[in-house]
């Protein structure tokens, strides 16, 4: 093996040393003082599953993932020992499957423990060449991913409840528009989700099981970047269909036929989804410039009625006057769903919006 050391400290206690298959990284497993020891940092910070350990280690070339179910989240699993070997397996669960339960001699190490990978598992160096603080750690970190802080954050105009003109109330949205798209995208950038059991539907569906509290990672919001686990490369999209609340399982699909196809475990990236931005973008510049887009069958002083109300000047017995529903619009059945903080929001908004109205 090559002379390699941690990214953070520079130590070259190769035995110590785990490898970063994905970033070409690695990193040791001593804690120099910061409570957290460099590697076990990294793998919270990215969540990144495609790692080696260094050459005479038992794990050594190995894929590191449960032989029972898949799973490849390295803080869910661990080494199950018996007398008939070593095997890796979930810590909740499939540790105790029953093709171990006739086992002589068990015993389960966890890989992640103390906020280390388990001595047994990779050895503490002996001496890290330099202590660093938590937040210096951190920026190594972002740094070899490719998440550097911005040092010059952009302070943004507050929301207001009126506005004076409509030049105001754009040049307001467009900025926090574009500030919530740099962000996201700036939070998404590497962000890996492992996911196991997956079903083939062709070559251009797929399905997964996922926790109910990891649903709301994968929605219409983002496109997703698919890979095989192991593998560094993220060649293809896929896209959110649905969540299967019966099954559990979440629905995607591919516009083109997968490279991936028939592959059990695989990794995705969440992507930002420009266009979601760009359409917000585009109903801004659209309300600022509505005189020269109304249709000629709405008259003049409805569109200065409407143009206020954006703005926040506008009286509410006139607004309830003007907004006689005549029939409710049916919604598609292929609409995405509100979710329940959406559903709550909405509910919230009509709420106050009653009560406005009550006092007028």
């Amino acid at each position: 093996m090559a002379e390699v050391a941690c990214a953070i400290c520079g130590c070259k206690e190769k035995n110590c040393l785990a490898h970063s298959l994905e970033y070409n990284v690695w990193f040791c497993n001593g804690k120099c003082g910061a409570g957290k020891s460099h590697f076990f940092r990294f793998l919270k910070m990215t969540r990144s599953t495609d790692i080696d350990f260094p050459e005479g280690n038992p794990l050594h070339g190995q894929e590191i993932k449960c032989d029972v179910c898949g799973e490849t989240s390295l803080f869910s699993l661990g080494i199950f020992e018996s007398d008939s070997g070593r095997t890796i397996v979930c810590s909740s669960r499939c540790q105790f499957d029953d093709r171990f339960k006739n086992e002589k001699n068990k015993k389960f190490i966890p890989l992640i423990t103390d906020s280390s990978i388990a001595e047994e598992i990779l050895p503490f160096p002996e001496n890290c060449p330099e202590e660093l603080t938590q937040a210096e750690i951190s920026d190594k970190i972002n740094k070899i991913v490719g998440r550097e802080r911005k040092q010059n954050k952009t302070t943004l105009e507050k929301a207001k409840y009126t506005y004076e003109t409509a030049d105001e109330y754009q040049s307001i949205f467009t900025a926090m528009i574009r500030a919530e798209s740099n962000s996201n995208t700036f939070k998404t950038m590497k962000e890996i989700i492992n996911i196991s059991n997956v079903k083939w539907i062709g070559k251009r569906k797929f399905s997964f099981p996922i926790k109910p509290s990891a649903q709301r990672n994968i929605t219409y919001a983002f496109t997703y970047s698919i890979a095989k686990s192991g593998h560094a490369e993220f060649k293809e999209k896929a896209y959110f269909e649905k969540y299967d609340e019966k099954e559990g399982r979440i629905h995607m699909f591919l516009d083109v036929d997968s490279d991936n196809f028939q592959a059990d475990s695989m990794k995705l990236r969440k992507e930002i989804n420009s266009a979601t931005y760009q359409r917000q973008l585009n109903a801004v510049e659209t309300f600022s410039n509505l005189p020269n887009s109304i249709p000629s069958s709405i008259k003049e002083f409805e569109y200065e009625f409407w143009q206020n109300l954006f703005l926040g000047n506008f009286d509410a017995a006139t607004f309830n006057e003007l907004n006689k529903i005549e029939r409710v619009v049916p919604i598609s059945e292929n609409a995405p769903k509100l979710n329940t903080s959406q559903t709550k929001a909405c509910e919230a908004a009509l709420l106050l919006y009653t009560k406005t109205i009550k006092t007028v």
